[in-house]
């Protein structure tokens, strides 16, 4: 439709409703095995996360995170169920986010598998797309890479709402954040804005217990990735 400014290939869709603020909307998921480990990570760390990397994307578009609505496909216990969506409600709490809806299922033997949409707003002026990096620019990143899966910042990250706040409009306008990796995800913005980058890999700043090769490819970071004009 006309008013969807920016569909599927950034962090977020971007929608007009004819408004002030344009809308963000965006969709991700964590599945058992995969994003969390099941049987060793508290669900309730697992619940966070979920809120916590969609709230990534809503940085990377330099917006402001407003309502979700969450579903769960699992076999849990009232236990374990419950202390998953307390600790989703507590950390919606701490981030100003509305759960409005969603739906909750059983599953097939397997992994348990969530899923969280969330809205919410940008100013015209702050939003960064993938496509608006321009050559000369300088590339900059929030945070430290590699190692996060082992070192469980992949549950503990504090998504980059605010130094994404700071940025967005006034110094960049092209962002991302890092979940598949820092190389793939910076090829993003590459690829959308076509550009081309090069790397001083001994600026890199490395999690603790991380080395080069990790830091570059391993993602979960939850940083940002964004390109500043000289």
């Amino acid at each position: 439709a006309p008013s969807v400014l920016t569909g599927p290939g950034d962090d977020c869709a971007v929608i007009d409703v004819g408004t002030k603020e344009l809308m963000l909307a965006a969709v991700d998921q964590i599945a058992g095995g995969i994003h969390y480990l099941e049987g060793e990570d508290p669900i309730a760390k697992a619940a966070a996360k979920l809120l916590k990397r969609n709230l990534s994307d809503i940085a990377a578009m330099g917006g402001k995170a407003a309502y979700a609505m969450v579903t769960a496909a699992a076999r849990l216990p009232d236990d374990e169920a419950l202390s998953f969506y307390k600790s989703l409600a507590e950390e919606a709490e701490k981030y100003h986010v509305t759960i409005c809806g969603g739906d909750i299922s059983s599953s097939p033997e397997g992994a348990s598998v969530f899923t969280l949409s969330i809205l919410g707003w940008v100013e015209k002026e702050k939003l960064c797309l993938r496509a608006n990096a321009k050559p000369g620019d300088l590339i900059y990143v929030t945070g430290e890479f590699g190692n996060s899966f082992n070192s469980k910042h992949h549950l503990d990250f504090t998504p980059r709402l605010e130094e994404s706040r700071f940025l967005a409009g006034d110094f960049t306008k092209a962002m991302i954040d890092v979940s598949d990796g820092l190389v793939a995800d910076l090829g993003h913005i590459l690829e959308m804005s076509r550009v081309g980058a090069v790397l001083d890999t001994a600026a890199i700043p490395l999690r603790d217990g991380a080395k080069l090769p990790e830091a570059l490819s391993d993602g979960e970071d939850y940083e940002l990735i964004f390109a500043v004009p000289p």
